[in-house]
C-alpha cells in the first residue's frame, strides 16, 4: 500500500477482473489482460472445476449454473472444457481456464496479484484431488508468492493449508447469504487465515482495528449488483481497510491516484 501523509491507502482489487467497466465482461481473458494493461495491482476472480478436471474461471448463478448456456440448467461441472469453449458470454468471449490467465500473465512479464476464490461445492470434496491440482497449476507457473486464496468455504480453504502450510488464505463472509459469527475476525484468526474479507455493509472501523491486532489483513468487498461509488469508497478509507474489492477498479484507480488533498 502507499502512503499519502500518514495515511495508507488501500490496495486496488478488480472483482471478477474488469468488473463492470468496459465492454468487456466479467472473468473473460480479455479483461484480465486489460487489468494488465491498467496496472490494476490484484483481481479477484472465481474458480470452478469442469467436468474434465480443468479449473475455469467462472461465476455462473448462486446455483452454479451457466444462465446462457442451452435451458440454463447446466452448471460447469457438467460440461467439458471442449463444451465450456463453446459458450459465449457476451461478445463472442468464452470462459477462459486458470492456465490460460497464467499464460498470458507469463507471456506480458505481468506482476499483477490474485485473489482466486474457491467457488463452489466442488471444492468441499476433499478427496477429488482438485485441491492438489489447483497447488500444482499456481506451483507450475511460480504464482505462489502472488495468489492469495479466498472462500466462503472455510474447510476448503483449510485443505489447502493441510497440503500446503505456506498458503496465504483469506476467509470471505457475507451477512446476507450465510450466518456469520460475531466473531469472525477470531473464526479467521484461530483458522490460519492471513486475512479477512467482509461485505461492504457490513464491516466497521472497530472489526478492522480487531482484525489488525491480530495481525489479519482487512478486504472490503462490494456485491456484484452494487455500483460502489467514490462515496463508498471514501468510507473504506475512513474505516482503513487494506484493500478494495471493487467493482469500477479503473475508477477506483483513479479516485485514489488524486486522494492528495483526502482529509
Amino acid at each position: 500500500m502507499s502512503k499519502v501523509g500518514s495515511f495508507t491507502l488501500p490496495k486496488i482489487v478488480g472483482h471478477r477482473g474488469v468488473g463492470k467497466e468496459g465492454a468487456v465482461p466479467e472473468n473473460t481473458l480479455k479483461g484480465f489482460i486489460l487489468c494488465m494493461e491498467k496496472n490494476v495491482p490484484i483481481v479477484e476472480t472465481d474458480l470452478r472445476v469442469c467436468k474434465t478436471g480443468e479449473i475455469v474461471l467462472f461465476h455462473g448463478t448462486p446455483e452454479g449454473t451457466i444462465p446462457f448456456y442451452k435451458d440454463g440448467t447446466s452448471r460447469v461441472g457438467d460440461l467439458s472444457m471442449e463444451e465450456l469453449k463453446r459458450v459465449d458470454v457476451g461478445g463472442g468471449h468464452t470462459i477462459p481456464s486458470l492456465e490460460e490467465l497464467f499464460v498470458a500473465m507469463e507471456e506480458r512479464k505481468s506482476n499483477m496479484e490474485l485473489n482466486l476464490e474457491l467457488k463452489g461445492e466442488e471444492w468441499k470434496r476433499k478427496e477429488s484431488g482438485d485441491h492438489q491440482r489447483l497447488l500444482s497449476l499456481v506451483e507450475k507457473y511460480r504464482m505462489q508468492e502472488r495468489v492469495d486464496y479466498c472462500s466462503f468455504h472455510h474447510e476448503a480453504l483449510a485443505h489447502l493449508k493441510v497440503l500446503c502450510p505456506h498458503v496465504k488464505i483469506t476467509y470471505l463472509f457475507n451477512y446476507m447469504l450465510q450466518p456469520t459469527p460475531l466473531d469472525f475476525v477470531e473464526q479467521a484468526y484461530y483458522g490460519g487465515a492471513h486475512g479477512v474479507s467482509m461485505l461492504y455493509h457490513y464491516l466497521t472501523k472497530e472489526q478492522v482495528c480487531i482484525a489488525h491486532e491480530k495481525g489479519l489483513s482487512v478486504t472490503v468487498w462490494m456485491p456484484w449488483i452494487f455500483d460502489d461509488s467514490e462515496e463508498d469508497w471514501k468510507k473504506c478509507l475512513e474505516i482503513q481497510v487494506d484493500l478494495i474489492c471493487s467493482n469500477h477498479p479503473f475508477g477506483l484507480m483513479k479516485y485514489l491516484s488524486n486522494i492528495s488533498d483526502y482529509k
